[in-house]
């Protein structure tokens, strides 16, 4: 899952011997200490030099919840050293995030993702 100051949750099992999955849930808060949050702002606010560029109206992020979602993995170990890994991620925008014209108008506060990988593990030998 999401590691940005996120809080999440997640249980991982064994399904068989050489598969592995796990499933997870997070929720990304604002920041209390300062009202442009770290999460929000960078990505969700538009200046007025941005907003002169895009067309989009000038907008503000200043906090709120950020997002919450869940996801599902799964890996399968083919031998000790090579693995494939797949994952599946789903986070639903909130607060000034999703009301930021860029989610609005060009967006949407419903965000997927999916990916796939392959994995080598190898030991390493003391240089010394």
């Amino acid at each position: 899952m999401r590691y940005r100051g996120a809080w999440s949750h997640g249980k991982a099992s064994v399904i068989w011997r050489e598969i592995h999955s796990a499933v997870g849930f997070s929720v990304t808060p604002k920041d209390t200490q300062c009202r442009r949050t770290a999460a929000t702002a960078p990505y969700f606010s538009i200046t007025p030099e941005q907003s002169a560029a895009s067309g989009l109206p000038v907008y503000d992020a200043s906090g709120g919840f950020h997002s919450f979602g869940a996801g599902v993995q799964a890996r399968y170990e083919w031998s000790p050293q090579w693995a494939t890994h797949a994952f599946l991620e789903y986070e639903r925008l909130t607060g000034d995030g999703a009301n930021s014209p860029i989610v609005a108008l060009r967006g949407s506060r419903d965000q997927l993702q999916a990916g796939i990988g392959v994995t080598y593990s190898f030991d390493m030998h003391a240089l010394w």
